[in-house]
C-alpha cells in the first residue's frame, strides 16, 4: 500500500512538473534581450568572471569573485531577468571551483547548490539555463553520496531538454561530454564522451556576437578532451588535443597544467 502511495505521488509530481513547462517555454537570452535590454553591467561580464577567476585560484580567495557577484546582485534586485541569474550561477561555479581547491569542500558545496538552486526556480529556461544546471549537478556529484542516482537523473533529463531546445549549442554538448566522462556508468555515464566533446569543437560557440551572452565553452572542451585520452592513456590522441588547444589558447592556464603532466 505504502509503494503504491509513493507511485501516486511520483506520478502527481511528473504531471505538475509537465503543466509547468508548458507554462514556462523556453525562451533564447537573444529574444529576451531584444524584448527588454540588458543592464549595462552585463557588458564583457564573462571576461571579467574569468579574468578574475584566474587571480582567484592562485590567491585562493573568492573576494573578487564576490564583488562582481555583489554588483549582479545589486542589479537583480532593480531589474530581475533571467540572463542576470544566469551570470549569477556562472559566477557561482567558478567560485565553487576556487573553494574546492583551496580545501574549503563544505563552501564549495553550499555554492553550487547555490547555483542549482537559482537555476532550477528560473521560468523559461533555456538551453543555457539546462546546460550550465547540468554542469553544475555533475559537479555536485562528489558531495552527494548515496544521492548520486538520483542527481545522475537528474543531469540527463536537463541535458536531454537543452539539446530539445537547441541541439547546435556547444555548451550543451560540453555537458553532455563532461556527464559521460566524469559519471561512473552506473549512475548515467557511458563510452561517448569523445562523440560528444569532437561535436562540441565542431560548433560556434557564439554564432551571433554579443557582449552579454555567453560565448564560452570552447576552451574547457579542448581541456575536458585532453584530460578523458590522459585518463584513459591514450597519449597520442592526448599530445594531440593538447597542440590544437594550445595553439588556439596559448594563455590558458588550465590547458597548459595539462601540457605538464603530458611532459610527465
Amino acid at each position: 500500500m505504502r509503494l503504491i502511495s509513493i507511485f501516486i505521488i511520483l506520478a502527481l509530481a511528473a504531471c505538475s512538473n509537465s503543466v509547468l513547462e508548458k507554462k514556462s517555454p523556453p525562451i533564447s537570452y537573444t529574444q529576451q534581450l531584444e524584448n527588454n535590454p540588458a543592464d549595462p553591467v552585463l557588458e564583457n561580464i564573462q571576461r571579467k568572471i574569468e579574468k578574475v577567476f584566474i587571480g582567484a585560484v592562485f590567491t585562493k580567495s573568492t573576494q573578487s569573485l564576490d564583488k562582481i557577484g555583489d554588483t549582479l546582485k545589486k542589479a537583480y534586485e532593480k531589474k530581475p531577468q533571467n540572463i542576470l541569474r544566469y551570470w549569477l550561477g556562472y559566477l557561482d561555479y567558478y567560485r565553487a571551483i576556487v573553494q574546492f581547491r583551496s580545501g574549503n569542500q563544505e563552501a564549495s558545496k553550499k555554492t553550487i547548490n547555490q547555483l542549482e538552486k537559482r537555476i532550477e526556480g528560473m521560468e523559461n529556461k533555456n538551453e543555457e539555463d539546462y546546460a550550465l544546471l547540468a554542469m553544475a549537478q555533475i559537479f555536485s556529484v562528489q558531495f552527494k553520496g548515496l544521492n548520486t542516482l538520483f542527481i545522475g537523473n537528474s543531469i540527463n533529463e536537463n541535458l536531454e531538454k537543452a539539446e530539445s531546445i537547441n541541439a547546435e549549442n556547444l555548451r550543451v554538448w560540453l555537458a553532455k561530454g563532461q556527464r559521460d566522462c566524469f559519471l561512473p556508468k552506473e549512475y548515467g555515464g557511458g563510452d561517448k564522451a569523445e562523440e560528444y566533446l569532437l561535436k562540441a569543437l565542431d560548433l560556434n560557440p557564439q554564432p551571433n556576437e554579443n557582449a552579454y551572452l555567453p560565448s564560452w565553452g570552447l576552451a574547457e572542451t579542448h581541456e575536458t578532451l585532453i584530460r578523458f585520452y590522459i585518463r584513459n592513456e591514450n597519449w597520442e590522441k592526448a599530445k594531440d588535443s593538447y597542440e590544437i588547444a594550445i595553439k588556439n589558447f596559448p594563455k590558458n592556464a588550465r590547458i597548459k597544467m595539462l601540457g605538464g603532466k603530458l611532459i610527465k
